[in-house]
C-alpha cells in the first residue's frame, strides 16, 4: 500500500511532548542493553584511540533517543569500571536514524540543547542524523558495534491492500477476517527478516543488536494494546471515525481508507523469523511484558496524556491514508479523546512490548 511507504512511522510534532510515557518500556531492555554494551566495548582497543559505532533507528523527535543514549553511556561507564579502567581515548559515534519525513528540526534542537551538548562533550560522543529508512542498507558492512531500535519495528515498510469498504484501521481488530490478519503477518515477517538481515551485514563480528517493539505474548497470538482492542468494540480510532462520520464531520469513505501501517508480533512471530537467520545471528534474549502506560488523570475535562501520546503516534498515518483535512482530523481527535475517557477513566492503558537481543556470529 503506497500510503504506508509515504507515511509509515512519521510522528506528529507533539510526539516529544508525550513520548516520556513510553520510557518505562525501555527498562525492559536494560539488562540486555547493559550486557550487550559491555561485550561490544571489548571489541574496540582499550589502550589506543578507537571509535564505538552505534545506531539508533527510529529516533522520532529525539527526546527518548537522548534518554536511551544516556543509558548506553551509563552501561559503558559500568563496563569500564569492571575492567579497572581503560578506553580513555574512546570516542562514540551515534547515528540517529528516521525517515526523511521526520521533523529533523525538532531532533536538531534536542541535540543542540546546552545539557545535551555538555553530555556529548564530557563523553566524547559524536551524534549524527540520518534521514533514511531502516528497511534498506544504512552503513558499510562490518562497521557497527551496537544496533538499537526502540518502539519502531512494528511499523511496516508497506501494507497489504485494505479490502474495499473495510470498517477497521488495524488488522488486529476483532472484526477483521483471520485471512486478512495472516496476510499482514506475512508482510511483517518479510519486513523483520529484511531488517535483521541488513543489520547482520552491518554489524562487526560479535556486534550486537537490542530492539524493542510494540506487541508480545508467549503464544502464537500477539497481545494487542488497549487503543486497538479495548475491552469491547472496535479500536478507539475506528470508533472515532464512525462517530465523526455519523455527525457529518468527515467524508463518508474516510474509515474505509484509513489504516495504521503496523503489525504487532507475538514472541513466536519474532522467534520464527530469527530462526531463518540462525547462521548469522544468535538470539541472546527474547522477552515480552504488558505495561500500564500513562498516569492517573485528575482533571476529567482535560485530554488524557496517554491519549495524546496515542494521537501523536497515529495521527499522521491516519490523516494521510484517510485523505482527511485538518478540520476533519480535529473532529476525529475530539471523538477519540471522548472515547478514551469513556473506556479508560483512570487515564492509563495497557501496552505490551517485546525486547529482542541478538549477536552477530563470526563470518566464515
Amino acid at each position: 500500500m503506497e500510503t504506508a511507504r509515504r507515511v509509515g512511522r512519521t510522528m506528529t510534532n507533539h510526539y516529544n511532548e508525550y513520548s516520556n510515557n513510553q520510557l518505562a518500556a525501555h527498562k525492559l531492555t536494560y539488562p540486555a542493553l547493559h550486557a550487550a554494551t559491555a561485550r561490544v566495548l571489548t571489541l574496540v582497543p582499550q589502550a589506543a584511540p578507537a571509535t564505538l559505532c552505534i545506531s539508533d533507528m527510529g529516533c522520532a523527535g529525539g527526546g527518548n533517543a537522548m534518554a536511551l543514549l544516556r543509558e548506553v553511556q551509563h552501561a559503558v561507564d559500568e563496563a569500564k569500571a569492571r575492567h579497572g579502567g581503560g578506553w580513555d581515548q574512546l570516542a562514540t559515534c551515534v547515528y540517529l536514524e528516521d525517515l526523511p519525513g521526520n521533523d529533523w528540526n525538532v531532533v536538531g534542537k534536542v541535540l543542540a540543547a546546552p545539557e545535551a551538548k555538555e553530555f556529548f562533550k564530557a563523553n566524547r560522543i559524536h551524534p549524527r542524523m540520518l534521514a533514511q529508512g531502516f528497511y534498506e542498507p544504512l552503513f558499510p558492512p562490518a562497521s557497527m558495534h551496537l544496533a538499537l531500535s526502540y518502539i519502531t519495528l512494528h511499523w511496516l515498510s508497506s501494507t497489504p491492500q485494505k479490502p474495499a469498504g473495510a470498517d477497521w484501521v488495524s488488522p488486529h481488530e476483532r472484526q477483521v477476517p483471520p485471512a486478512v490478519l495472516e496476510e499482514w503477518r506475512a508482510a511483517a515477517d518479510r519486513d523483520l527478516l529484511l531488517f535483521l538481515s541488513l543489520r547482520a551485514e552491518e554489524l562487526v563480528d560479535g556486534g550486537e543488536g537490542v530492539f524493542l517493539m510494540v506487541g508480545g505474548g508467549a503464544g502464537d497470538s500477539p497481545q494487542v494494546h488497549d487503543w486497538l482492542r479495548p475491552l469491547e468494540g472496535a479500536a478507539l480510532f475506528t470508533q472515532a471515525f464512525r462517530r465523526a462520520a455519523n455527525a457529518g464531520e468527515v467524508r463518508a469513505d474516510a474509515l474505509a481508507n484509513a489504516v495504521i501501517p503496523y503489525f504487532l508480533r507475538s514472541e513466536a512471530d519474532v522467534r520464527r523469523v530469527c530462526e531463518q537467520l540462525d547462521g548469522v545471528l544468535e538470539v541472546v534474549a527474547l522477552d515480552s511484558a504488558p505495561l500500564e502506560v500513562g498516569q492517573v488523570e485528575h482533571d476529567p475535562s482535560a485530554d488524557p496524556a496517554v491519549g495524546s501520546l496515542a494521537w501523536s503516534i497515529h495521527e499522521a498515518c491516519l490523516r494521510t491514508s484517510s485523505g482527511c483535512s485538518e478540520a476533519e482530523m480535529d473532529a476525529v481527535r475530539r471523538h477519540f479523546m471522548d472515547l478514551h475517557r469513556e473506556h479508560y477513566p483512570r487515564g492509563t492503558c495497557h501496552v505490551a512490548y517485546t525486547a529482542l537481543a541478538v549477536r552477530r556470529r563470526p563470518r566464515v
